[in-house]
């Protein structure tokens, strides 16, 4: 296999020279950030080697898939299912916990058995990076959806090993950011052997970039299995007389959105007073706002009960008093969540910030879902969606004004089985494309 070697220009080695002093001159620094999120959250800095691209590891060849948290992992899993059944091993690297942790609970048997590796991605600089490589021999790399690791991206073409973007990413925020900054992933972007994406506006956003091997693959996340013992949790505890109301489920809600929610639920438990009264499952993004959000809700008045002390470990009706709001303080169990709605709103895209998190398993549910207005970064699936009346976009006053309104279904499960129809075989389209650019064998 040749890969493609261009001598890079000027604005390119000085732009990694600089990159490359960062790692040097401020390995320590990353290193402290590392260990002070331990003290909060210990798993950070648990098996720290990892970070250093040091594992008991030693494969002679593998596919490496870097996923980098919770939502790249559940991206990645029917592509990683196909590739274990056509006999490949494969090692998968994360950034966050939460990744890991998906990753050892997806994917259990097949890392008791060997066949997959679940271990915290290396920094990104050169030597840690070709202490993994050497460990783990990959044929070749998937980075998953939108992670730009200059020094990775780097190493892979100077070793002469395909490094590929999969089911990826370039959303116009972010263009316009790497536009106006000295330092930026843009320059390194076209170093990957390949990147295959999400939809013709993205192929054009990475062409432009000066990518040559480009594939439209489709959004993965339409292809993963759905937990089936978490939808016979939710139909269960709908049968409960107490969640016998319409049901709106709030999920990835971020600080800056927690209060404005807060606020608006109370609104709405105060105006409607009949059989349209909804009861609420508040799902915050991040598992450290868990006992925050929580201390809110007591204050606000609004009646609630956390996940974790009124279902039991399979999702079993314990005790629970009658509660306007669910919170659901757990990892691993949105499918749940979004089965007991009739609704969903997706948070993230109603404040400043990175934006909207992603829709794919609302609609995977067949719930029409509702989204703010900085969604750009997920504009591969929102606009679609919007255009076929399966999800709307608001901002709070307007959504507070819908909810009011008491008609919380605005598509059927037939419209949005149609928009899934169209949206579905990602990851056949992802293994014809790595036969294609790889020259691999995949049988599909």
């Amino acid at each position: 296999m040749t890969l493609r070697r261009k001598f890079p220009n000027l604005y390119f080695n000085l732009v990694y020279l600089f990159y490359r002093s960062l790692w040097f001159f401020g390995f320590p620094i990353f290193c402290l950030y590392i260990f002070n999120r331990g003290r909060r959250d210990p798993r950070y800095s648990s098996n720290f080697n990892e970070r250093l691209g040091k594992s008991n590891l030693s494969i002679s060849e593998s596919v490496w898939i870097f996923a980098v948290s919770l939502g790249e992992v559940r991206a990645s899993e029917p592509l990683v299912r196909k590739l274990i059944a056509l006999g490949e091993r494969i090692v998968m690297t994360h950034s966050t916990p939460a990744g890991k942790e998906a990753a050892m609970k997806l994917f259990a048997k097949e890392i008791e058995e060997k066949k997959i590796f679940s271990i915290y991605n290396p920094f990104d600089n050169e030597s840690s990076i070709k202490r993994l490589i050497k460990a783990i021999n990959p044929k070749y790399t998937l980075v998953m959806e939108m992670e730009y690791w200059p020094s990775m991206i780097q190493v892979h073409k100077n070793l002469n090993i395909p490094i590929l973007l999969c089911n990826g990413h370039y959303p116009k925020k972010l263009i316009a950011r790497d536009k106006n900054r000295f330092l930026s992933s843009r320059p390194f972007i076209k170093n990957f052997f390949g990147v295959m994406v999400k939809n013709d506006n993205n192929a054009k956003r990475f062409e432009e970039i000066g990518v040559k091997n480009i594939a439209i693959t489709g959004e993965m996340k339409f292809d993963q299995e759905i937990p089936q013992a978490l939808i016979n949790a939710s139909k269960k505890l709908l049968q409960n007389e107490k969640f016998n109301r319409p049901i709106i489920t709030l999920t990835s809600i971020v600080l800056d959105e927690e209060d404005r929610f807060i606020s608006i639920i109370k609104t709405v438990l105060e105006k409607i007073n009949d059989k349209k009264r909804p009861l609420f499952v508040f799902v915050p993004r991040a598992p450290e706002r868990f006992d925050i959000v929580a201390s809110k809700l007591l204050k606000s008045g609004i009646t609630y009960a956390r996940r974790s002390s009124s279902l039991d470990s399979n999702l079993n009706y314990c005790q629970m008093d009658s509660i306007d709001v669910l919170l659901g303080d757990s990892l691993g169990e949105m499918f749940f969540y979004i089965n007991l709605s009739v609704l969903t709103i997706t948070g993230g895209g109603f404040t400043e910030g990175p934006g909207s998190h992603g829709i794919s398993e609302s609609l995977m549910l067949h719930k029409p879902v509702i989204i703010g207005e900085n969604s750009s970064n997920i504009d591969y699936i929102s606009e679609e969606a919007i255009n076929q009346g399966v999800a709307k976009m608001m901002n709070l006053k307007e959504l507070e004004a819908f909810l009011l309104k008491g008609d919380y279904i605005f598509a059927s499960k037939e419209k949005i089985q149609h928009y899934l129809s169209d949206n579905t075989g990602s990851t056949n389209r992802t293994l014809i494309a790595i036969n294609e650019l790889l020259n691999t064998r995949y049988k599909l």
